[in-house]
């Protein structure tokens, strides 16, 4: 493979054949040295006129590179200097050819591969002149604010000397309102930036800005009401800087507009937010005895359990600190996983959360709150008196100062005194089940325990006793037999009174224990045989002596039989103490932790005779509200499904009834799913987000910190409702709930550009990737002077502990020979655990993380100094070179790469081997993980050995790392301690270093095949992002829209008779009733149908007159505006026509695609299961996408017609507001979604990619008319669902309701 690319370099042959290329322009150059600076200056004029006369610009590529070189040599000769973001710089750059060679690639619309320091910044001046002079605009993409500022300010001059304006986005909000600069010069202050509009900013020759700046003003342009909103004036030409980033790793990063919804229900977050501090306050001691118990058994020998016990503690807080540092040990992280496998295979997982309030799944970034976290949330009286007995239990349990006879004799009197205080109440899980308590206690004997259980189970015995009834009235009630009137109502009463409280009492007595006490006392292990016959003689007797007193013990069936048969009661009277019993048994289910049984109580309100229809839909009215009241407060998620069935089954209710109950039903549900998702969330941001690693807090706003790089995203929001969570956490301003108004991934935003280039330091590994979606060819640029960096093999050591300790002593050595050393990492949490351990050895050094972000830059600068110690993650720092003094470099050539033999005696009077064993002067650089894409490891080494300096790499690995285990790192581990490798020891070779290479490989090859298949996902999307924004870009272009009214006009009057011709002979069997009132729901309009005897009837008669009706309203429509126009002295009688249409079409398609973007959401978020059902997501996707967006283009069509024939003009204050109003979402979405991209930067709203519209081969504007979908039968008009268009339709299909049984609703 070595030999294949050595002879067949793609790279090497394309720098071949553009070698002869570079002596021409280095030709052209020195025949410019003697021209005047106004002859220089001219030839961009001269440019522009071939460019005009045909010529081309790569026949126009070598002498304009020619120029712009000569000009660059005048400024450097002429020492010629300006303001770089604050220092004044001089210039003193001149290509060299190798930078003639990248200039030539990036005109090409290619990637060039430059190593760091080779002059990117410089190169991109050169193919951006060239592509600049046609007058489309080129436009220069970086990373961040800054770097687009800097870049813009120092070679903006070399633009402006040669007459072309150049501009610089900026982020208003981070820069005092000023969303651009443009580069101008006078005689007092020279060069300098000054404030212009974003419009001007686009309407100069070359633009620098960061990709989502670019991309959202694209958006913002699709969102305009009026042509002079547009900023984008084209997608011609652009240079994508640190391509790897913004093409790869930031490609599915999604730009979102977003608009604050009316209804938001950000405060349940400060609303659950005292219950959920309570429960984490409870779990973090929970926690803490089970690590602190887990530690003692594994010291103790008791591997297995002890490792049981970490589990549980990683359950409920995996950022335990000394879970975490317990588990930097690979033995006990092998016991751990080992236990979790048992407990997966077996399905008992839900074993382990039996201590837990909570359970936390990292991996998954999920959590849940358990039967005990809920309990908590619920206390009775008897569960808090459980609750503080194992409290004192665990006090006494864990008291070092005594011994275990004490402890036992503490134990059993605790438990004695709570027995009798329950009286056989806590048997149960709701009042806290002290049986098992006792039963799993690991310190009381087993004859307390069997003492301790007897009596337990002998007073639960006597309660149970008393669950029963007698199933009479009182005679008291009966009343006396006076036939007077009031001593018959009084009588009637006392009969209700007597009954209401027999009710009340039976049922209380339905959550007294039966039976089952029985089942209990027979399986405990702790009771004798003599002492369970003794209490289950005694529960017997108790039973069969309450039964000889004519007791029983009621069921709920009992209790509404003895109502609805009781002679003594008239039906009035049944009908309320059945609805008291109905609501008396919900209320006492409700005290239980499970849900409500819902299926038994409607069987029971539907079987009733006694119950009116009215008075059984009014109860199961209000049972149901109890239900998801219970819910709510739960944290249980009902079954909606279960429910809708019970309803449509019900024989009682009219479907009226049944509508109001399923609408019910709907919200309650999304309202209790709320709720629980906000428990999760908090849970989650006080059990895996940490404040100052993961997030910080800054004026009053929660900002996320990248965990790669350990950058600020500020405005970057974590979705799904955790931010708020996190808002909530730190008691800042809790953020409204929004809604995504426009949105386009990076990647697709790029795609649209005409012609589109990259460079970076680091490509060529991904070049597979780049070509596959952007057609994009890497071509690797060789340096100006030899790489004199040396790569040393990697290091493997078996346990992370070992390879930091080896890393640690690395530093040591080399801060002793005053050499410069930069750690990479490839997390925060990495750089801060070596942090501390330099802190320990007394090394100083410097941290780039979140607290330092606003200093990367000086960090990163000084970091080539003598004695620096930097640790920054693998990318940090990435546009800033690291320059090393002349004092750290020995010798001007390297030697270690001659193939001299040792003793070769260097120019400072050292021998080779003498500088390899004192370690190679320059930069080292100490790689602390090795990422799973190549180019993220070569980008570290990179940092070192800039421009030919010296400096060294090594990779320090372990076999816990990430990548490793793909190795069988646990077999390898293994095979060390059976042959005896000793802490510390090391694994080194060329062949293993060769073998992680041949990995991630794999692992890239594998990413690109998940990231091609998104890309399926794409292209759906953009074709409807594209018709969308065409038909959009048409209206706000074309001033008269008439043709287009008038088509859409007809195609709907199509669409109605040919739905009402469908099952009718010709002229015959019309219901022109119910033609007419389609019309007038429509059109506001009813056709002249009525016939004479003489007349003939046919389809085509009845349509001209339905043609005739509506064309004649809509002229009336118009004149009327006509007739405004004219009273309010407009020049122009069509301005209000035209108006009226353009609101209509714009209004339409804004409203319509931005509810089409919520039901692409929702669709996406769920597509993945199709799966499991032996179907293709990405072809299900297809096809349900199509379905909607044909829905899409009817309902846009319907809303503009209904705009134009129903609604009043707006007036110019109203247009004025929508306009004021896009300016918020602006505002909003800067703040809320606008961030500063850093390297591997988390996708803040999870989504696939869409592929925007525009660049190669893109379609002309689509008129209305063409933009339809396939035509169908028209639509019924809805004006108010009683279904809300986005829940799931009634009839169970699994579809939404506007896409089912609300289809032919609008």
């Amino acid at each position: 493979m070595n030999l294949f690319k050595r002879f067949f370099n793609k790279s090497k042959r394309e720098i071949k054949r553009l070698r002869p290329v570079v002596a021409e322009i280095n030709a052209k150059y020195e025949l410019l040295h003697d021209l005047p600076d106004e002859a220089i200056k001219g030839k961009t004029d001269e440019f522009r006129k071939r460019l005009a006369d045909g010529e081309t610009l790569d026949d126009l590529m070598v002498e304009a590179f020619a120029v712009v070189k000569e000009t660059m040599r005048r400024f450097t000769e002429r020492k010629m200097e300006w303001d770089v973001c604050g220092n004044m710089t001089p210039w003193f750059m001149v290509p060299f050819d190798v930078q003639l060679v990248g200039a030539i690639v990036l005109h090409q619309g290619k990637i060039a591969e430059m190593a760091t320091g080779e002059g990117k910044t410089l190169v991109a001046v050169l193919p951006l002149y060239l592509n600049a002079l046609p007058g489309k605009g080129a436009h220069l993409v970086t990373v961040n604010d800054y770097l687009a500022r800097r870049d813009a300010s120092w070679n903006g001059p070399i633009y402006h000397w040669l007459g072309l304006s150049v501009s610089v986005l900026q982020d208003p909000n981070a820069n005092n309102g000023i969303e651009s600069y443009k580069v101008d010069w006078n005689e007092t202050q020279g060069y300098h930036l000054v404030p212009i509009s974003r419009r001007e900013a686009y309407a100069c020759d070359v633009t620098y800005g960061r990709q989502d700046q670019f991309g959202f003003d694209y958006l913002y342009d699709n969102m305009a009401w009026d042509i002079a909103d547009i900023r984008h004036r084209g997608f011609n030409f652009a240079i994508v800087d640190e391509a790897d980033q913004l093409l790869i790793d930031e490609a599915r990063t999604p730009l979102i507009i977003s608009g604050q919804v009316p209804e938001s229900k950000s405060e349940r977050y400060v609303e659950l937010k005292p219950r959920v501090e309570k429960l984490v306050k409870e779990q973090s001691r929970i926690v803490a005895e089970l690590v602190d118990d887990g530690e003692r058994l594994w010291e103790a020998g008791e591997t297995y359990a002890g490792a049981k016990k970490l589990l549980q503690a990683q359950r409920g807080a995996p950022k335990q600190r000394k879970l975490m540092r317990l588990c930097e040990s690979g033995e006990v992280k092998k016991a751990i996983v080992r236990v979790e496998l048992d407990y997966m295979r077996d399905k008992r997982t839900p074993e382990l959360d039996e201590p837990l309030l909570y359970s936390i799944d990292e991996k998954n970034h999920s959590a849940e709150i358990t039967d005990e976290g809920r309990s908590r949330l619920l206390l009775t009286e008897d569960k808090r008196r459980f609750i503080s007995l194992m409290d004192t239990v665990r006090r006494i349990e864990r008291d070092e100062n005594v011994d275990d006879a004490v402890k036992q004799e503490r134990l059993e009197k605790e438990f004695r005194a709570y027995i009798n205080e329950t009286k056989g109440r806590a048997i149960t899980s709701e009042a806290g089940d002290v049986v098992r308590a006792i039963e799993l206690d690991e310190v009381l004997t087993d004859e307390q325990k069997r003492v301790l259980l007897k009596e337990q189970f002998a007073l639960a015995v006597d309660y149970a006793s008393r669950g029963f009834i007698r199933f009479s009235l009182t005679d008291e009630a009966e009343g006396p037999e006076d036939d007077a009137q009031a001593d018959r109502d009084a009588g009637r009463g006392k009969i209700v009174e007597s009954a209401s409280n027999w009710v009340k009492q039976a049922i209380r007595r339905l959550s007294y224990p039966g039976r089952e006490i029985e089942e209990r006392i027979s399986a405990n292990e702790y009771l004798t045989s003599q002492d369970k016959g003794d209490l289950t003689k005694a529960l017997s007797d108790a039973f069969a002596a309450a039964e000889r007193e004519g007791l029983s013990r009621p069921s709920f069936d009992d209790v509404t039989a003895f109502v609805t048969h009781n002679e003594k009661l008239d039906t009035p009277a049944k009908a309320g103490l059945l609805a008291d019993a109905y609501r008396a048994y919900m209320e006492a289910q409700t005290q239980r932790l499970v849900l409500p049984d819902l299926a038994q109580i409607l069987h029971h309100v539907e079987q009733s005779d006694v119950l009116s229809a009215d008075q059984k839909f009014a109860l199961v009215e209000d049972m149901f509200r109890v239900y998801f009241d219970d819910s709510r407060r739960k944290f249980i998620l009902p079954d909606l499904s279960e429910n809708l069935e019970l309803i449509e089954k019900s024989t009682v209710f009219s479907e009226d009834q049944k509508r109001k109950l399923i609408d019910f039903q709907y919200s309650s549900y999304a309202d209790a799913a709320d709720r629980i998702h906000g428990m999760s969330n908090l849970i989650r941001a006080y059990g895996l987000f940490e404040r100052d690693v993961n997030y910080v807090v800054q004026d009053d706003k929660v900002v996320i910190v990248d965990e790669f790089t350990g950058r600020l995203q500020p405005g970057r929001r974590y979705s799904d409702g955790l931010h708020q969570a996190l808002e909530a956490k730190e008691n800042v301003t809790v953020e409204r709930d929004t809604q995504t108004v426009a949105t386009i991934t990076v990647q697709n935003y790029f795609r649209m550009y005409d012609k589109l280039a990259g460079m970076t330091g680091t490509a060529e590994t991904e070049e597979d990737e780049l070509w596959g979606i952007y057609k994009l060819e890497v071509i690797v640029i060789p340096t100006n002077k030899p790489v004199r960096r040396i790569d040393l093999d990697d290091v493997i050591f078996r346990t992370k502990r070992e390879k930091f300790n080896a890393v640690v002593e690395e530093v040591e050595q080399l801060h002793q020979q005053h050499l410069p050393v930069l750690i990479g990492t490839r997390s925060v949490e990495t750089s801060e655990l070596l942090s501390r351990m330099l802190k320990r050895k007394g090394i100083a050094h410097s941290v780039l993380n979140a607290k330092y972000h606003q200093i990367e830059a000086e960090i990163i600068a000084k970091a080539g100094q003598p004695d620096a110690v930097t640790i920054a993650t693998n990318m940090a720092g990435r546009g800033t070179d690291i320059k090393i003094p002349r004092s750290l470099i020995k010798c001007d050539e390297c030697k270690l790469r001659s193939g001299l033999p040792e003793s070769t005696i260097t120019a400072d009077g050292m021998t080779i081997k003498d500088c390899l064993e004192k370690q190679p002067c320059g930069l080292h650089i100490i790689g602390t993980e090795r990422h799973d894409a190549r180019r993220i490891d070569r980008q570290l080494r990179g940092r070192s050995g800039r421009q030919g300096d010296p400096g060294a790499s090594q990779f320090f690995l372990s076999l816990e790392d990430d990548l490793m285990r793909l190795f069988g790192s646990e077999r390898i581990a293994n095979i060390m301690t059976r042959l005896g490798a000793q802490e510390g020891e090391v694994i080194q070779s060329p062949l293993v270093t060769k073998a992680i290479d041949r990995n991630q490989r794999t692992i890239e090859a594998n990413n690109f095949e998940i990231r091609k298949r998104l890309l399926d996902y794409d292209d759906v999307m953009n074709q409807q992002r594209e018709v969308i924004y065409d038909r959009r870009r048409f209206a706000l272009e074309n001033d008269d829209l008439t043709g287009e009214i008038r088509s859409l006009t007809m195609n709907a009057i199509d669409d109605i008779i040919t739905r009402f011709a469908e099952n009718e002979n010709d002229g015959e069997g019309w219901d022109f009733g119910a033609l007419n009132a389609e019309l007038s729901k429509r059109f506001g309009v009813e056709a002249n149908l009525r016939f004479g005897p003489e007349e003939t009837v046919s389809d085509e008669v009845i349509r001209q007159r339905v043609t005739n009706a509506v064309l004649s309203k809509y002229e009336a429509r118009c004149n009327e505006l006509r007739r405004e126009a004219r009273r309010q002295g407009a020049e122009d009688e069509e301005v209000f026509v035209r108006r009226l249409h353009k609101i209509a079409v714009l209004s339409a398609v804004d409203d319509r695609w931005r509810e089409h973007l919520t039901d692409i959401e929702d669709m996406k978020g769920g597509i993945h299961l199709r799966q499991y059902g032996q179907k293709d997501p990405v072809v299900e996707f297809k096809r349900e996408a199509y379905d909607i967006f044909e829905n899409l283009i009817r309902e846009i069509d319907r809303q503009t017609l209904e705009i134009v024939f129903k609604s009043q003009l707006p007036s110019e204050r109203e247009v004025e507001a929508r306009r004021r109003a896009a300016a918020e979402l602006m505002a909003t979405h800067a703040e809320m979604e606008g961030f500063d991209a850093g390297e591997g930067a988390p996708v803040a709203v999870a989504e696939p990619e869409i592929r925007t519209v525009g660049g190669r081969g893109a379609r002309k504007p689509v008129t209305a008319a063409r933009a339809s979908a396939p035509k169908s039968a028209p639509q019924q008009t809805k004006a108010v669902p009683r279904v809300s268009r986005n829940s799931p339709c009634p009839c169970g299909s699994g579809k939404k309701y506007k896409y089912c049984h609300g289809k032919d609703e609008t």
